[in-house]
């Protein structure tokens, strides 16, 4: 790891760096949250990759392993009509 001899040694530290950490999820949720109070998106959108299963998976576990294949949507008959067409 390269040390940037411009910042100070008492902010080079692993207490430093958690506190940065959590600022960041801080400022990520508060995003978040801004973004769901807007209209721009839902909660679930939002936060439902982060939930678990009762085995301790989380949804993006669980579609990550199952490779997404039952979460594919079909193309609707109308479009493929459309191609079909032309």
């Amino acid at each position: 790891m390269v040390r940037d001899r411009r910042i100070p040694p008492k902010m080079r530290t692993r207490e430093q760096a958690t506190r940065v950490a959590w600022r960041i999820v801080k400022d990520w949720l508060a995003a978040q949250l801004a973004m769901i109070e807007a209209g721009l998106v839902d909660l679930e959108e939002v936060f439902l990759p982060y939930a678990e299963n009762q085995a301790g998976r989380t949804v993006y576990e669980v579609m990550k392993t199952e490779r997404f294949s039952n979460f594919l949507m079909e193309e609707p008959k109308a479009a493929q009509q459309d191609l079909q067409e032309n």
